[in-house]
């Protein structure tokens, strides 16, 4: 799959980013939350970004939750040339492939492995 989409690598090792990183406090057990910091990144397929998010699990990347104002249908179609739509429910959309899990809901993108995604939502989310 092409994931030059996405702005952080799943697997990326904590010390590639530990200076553009500012701790969050413990917000999923196991797990490492932090803010990205760093100016690289300001939109996310066309969307600015508000916020991001990188959750850490034994120094690498497994998730990232991205805060943005988008236009669904936009984000729906540009995301559809990367990924399959699994589900559509309500406030959030749910896409996948073989290496990556994507939601959207109420303004946030959040990908990665798909059971970490999983994990990400039910526990933060609902």
């Amino acid at each position: 799959m092409k994931t030059d989409i996405l702005p952080f690598p799943i697997g990326l090792e904590y010390e590639d980013l530990e200076f553009d990183l500012e701790v969050l406090p413990g917000r999923i057990k196991g797990y490492d939350s932090y803010i990205y910091i760093g100016k690289d990144l300001k939109n996310f397929l066309n969307n600015p970004t508000d916020k991001i998010e990188l959750i850490f699990q034994w120094e690498l990347l497994v998730a990232i939750i991205i805060s943005i104002e988008y236009n669904e249908a936009d984000l729906h179609l540009e995301l559809l040339k990367y990924l399959t739509l699994v589900e559509k429910k309500g406030n959030y959309t749910f896409y996948t492939n073989n290496e990556v899990s994507l939601i959207t809901i109420e303004n946030m993108v959040i990908y990665g492995k798909p059971d970490e995604v999983s994990i990400l939502y039910t526990t933060l989310l609902c």
